[in-house]
């Protein structure tokens, strides 16, 4: 008789579980970040900058959007902190996570780190409440009232009494730093935060860079957000024009990689330049972080703003100053792709699949 033998379950690390919420309730919140980013950028475009503290803009097509988006806003952390409730207790923790949510950011003002904790802490209590043995007939009663309820008050008053204070102080203060920052510090400040998307183009770094522009956003802070999309745009462009410059050290499949990668970098999709990492590592590495680095620090010094956390080509018009934004782009691109250009190793002739005749033809 034949032995049937089972595969044994993958044991998952603690470390890979807590990301793995985390991203949960980013990957949840983000949607409802853009519609509102957009939605209020659309109104300024319309309407002004000011549209929503101008009087006389009141009852217009342009105010009333920017109403819309404001309040798409206020929904930012409530539904990030009952994601992460629900990926730790399921469905019973969908409420006192969107109740402490709301605490977070609209009451006590511990935003997006007081969002997190609140989530982790309703879930957890709810995860533990549900083992508890109850008679058969007390099941949905427990599930619908008492666990909910008693989570959402439990919870609640931790961050009324004890943690919210701490947590409102500390985001006060991070972003009483990152408005003040002056000169040299903005472009230090936007040169690390930018050169994570020249790391991994689309992985832990850049999430997690990615991550703190996000929740600064969610504060009302949005000059991370512009850093964010003149590093993540680039890399998949750079790689292209490289391909331009020194079409000789490269493959056709590469080129053809390189134009997709031009459409994926004007929609913000970082993962465009993977081909050409997965390939040449180190030397995409060599050019990819000096010059996001660079396109971050730039976009940083020059004040540009972008309250749409997404969309790429589509949200340059509804920053504050577009133009420098492009600037901060371009040199990102045109220093990746130069240094690129020029360290990418030349092919052995064997595997050289571009002729001659093709290559003088396109001057290269």
């Amino acid at each position: 008789m034949a032995k049937i033998e089972r595969k044994k379950e993958k044991k998952v690390s603690k470390a890979a579980k807590a990301k793995s919420i985390f991203l949960t309730g980013t990957s949840h919140m983000i949607p409802v970040l853009v519609v509102a980013g957009f939605l209020q950028a659309i109104a300024k475009a319309i309407g002004g900058y000011d549209v929503a503290s101008n009087p006389e803009m009141v009852g217009t097509f342009a105010y009333n959007l920017a109403r819309l988006g404001a309040g798409a806003m206020v929904l930012t952390i409530p539904v990030l902190s009952a994601a992460i409730a629900w990926a730790i207790g399921d469905k019973p923790a969908i409420a006192p996570g969107l109740a402490v949510g709301y605490l977070s950011s609209q009451v006590i003002s511990s935003g997006f780190v007081g969002g997190v904790i609140g989530g982790v802490a309703c879930g957890m209590m709810v995860f533990y409440l549900k083992k508890l043995k109850v008679p058969s007939w007390f099941a949905g009663p427990m599930n619908l009232i008492v666990v909910p309820l008693s989570t959402s008050f439990a919870v609640g008053m931790l961050l009324f009494y004890v943690v919210g204070t701490p947590i409102a102080w500390g985001m006060d203060v991070m972003k009483g730093w990152l408005t003040s920052l002056q000169g040299s510090s903005r472009f230090v400040f936007g040169a690390i935060m930018g050169l994570f998307w020249g790391i991994d183009f689309g992985g832990p770094f850049t999430q997690t860079a990615a991550s703190v522009a996000n929740a600064l956003n969610a504060e009302g802070v949005f000059a991370p957000s512009a850093v964010k999309m003149a590093a993540g745009m680039a890399p998949p462009i750079s790689m292209a024009v490289a391909t331009f410059l020194q079409k000789r050290k490269f493959k056709k499949a590469d080129v053809e990689n390189a134009k997709v990668g031009v459409v994926l970098g004007c929609f913000y999709i970082t993962e465009g330049a993977l081909p050409f990492f997965l390939n040449d590592p180190v030397r995409v590495w060599m050019s990819t972080i000096p010059g996001c680095a660079l396109g971050g620090g730039l976009s940083m010094l020059f004040g540009v703003e972008s309250p749409a956390l997404h969309g790429g080509i589509f949200a340059i018009p509804l920053m504050n100053k577009p133009l420098m934004f492009l600037l901060a782009l371009g040199c990102n691109i045109l220093l990746s792709s130069v240094i690129y250009a020029i360290i990418k190793k030349p092919l052995p002739v064997s595997e050289q699949d571009f002729s001659k005749k093709q290559l003088s033809q396109e001057g290269c």
